[in-house]
């Protein structure tokens, strides 16, 4: 289960201060600047919904990345629906950290062989 929304923010906000520590650049990002969002977490923890699925493809096609499919795809699916929303202004510029998990892979292999059209 997911942290709630308070401890969550300042799980966010502490690992954007270690991320400025290691680049060193002396800018740290806005406390009212984290937004959460968790439109991507369905249909539940876990478990893979389409959009996930679609996001999986896309990224595979479009760049050759494999996504897992709990993890970083639905943060992945989750930037195109917040452009489509305003969260994000169309033509920003957005850091995708692609952050492992591709072990999972094995344990979904049921909805990776329907996302491939495997029979």
């Amino acid at each position: 289960m997911r942290r709630d929304t308070p401890l969550q923010r300042e799980r966010i906000l502490a690992v954007l201060a270690n991320l400025e520590l290691l680049l060193g650049t002396g800018e740290t990002a806005p406390s009212g600047k984290v937004e959460l969002w968790d439109g991507a977490l369905t249909p539940r923890y876990g478990q893979i919904g389409r959009p996930a699925m679609d996001a999986m493809k896309i990224m595979a096609e479009a760049e050759g990345l494999i996504l897992d499919p709990v993890y970083t795809a639905k943060v992945f699916e989750a930037i195109p629906a917040l452009i489509e929303n305003g969260t994000i202004p169309k033509c920003s510029r957005v850091l995708f950290v692609h952050t492992g998990g591709l072990a999972s892979l094995f344990a979904y292999q049921t909805y990776l062989d329907q996302l491939l059209d495997i029979e």
